[in-house]
């Protein structure tokens, strides 16, 4: 893991945002982005944090909080993840999601579960996640219990 940092996303970032987007293959207006943005940073059930290498935005991870209704505590789910292709492999991916961890810990989440589509298992989108520490609980469900305690 070398040459990059994590941050907080601010609403200069939305062109980098958008553009990273479109490679996970949606193509959204800056508008809407812009204001989705805002409510990521207004919202303190949100996160979005971006990974800088050489003063440019190369990943995203965005990522919501909710209250569990069948135990105790919140869990996290993250919405969205994109590293720049020509940055793939130089452990950003991992750093994005250590920080969105860490978040959740933070805000005490017992658990933290995503969704990756069936066609990026042949990516290696799937390995990347069990290699973090996740469990596949689908075909294309992914979750990590928070080492965090209640009492």
């Amino acid at each position: 893991m070398c040459c990059f940092y994590i941050r907080e996303a601010v609403l200069n970032d939305v062109s980098v945002i958008a553009n990273l987007t479109e490679q996970l293959g949606y193509t959204t207006s800056l508008s809407t982005l812009h204001a989705n943005i805002l409510s990521y940073l207004q919202v303190d059930e949100r996160s979005l944090f971006v990974a800088v290498a050489n003063d440019i935005v190369v990943g995203y991870i965005a990522s919501d909080m909710a209250q569990t209704f069948h135990r105790e505590g919140k869990h996290m789910k993250v919405v969205s993840l994109v590293v720049d292709q020509s940055q793939r492999g130089k452990g950003i991916g991992k750093g994005l999601l250590q920080a969105a961890e860490n978040w959740a810990m933070k805000h005490k989440c017992w658990m933290v579960e995503l969704t990756s589509s069936f066609r990026r298992q042949n990516e290696g989108t799937h390995d990347f996640y069990l290699n973090q520490g996740y469990q596949k609980t689908g075909s294309q469900y992914f979750r990590k219990l928070m080492e965090y305690s209640y009492e």
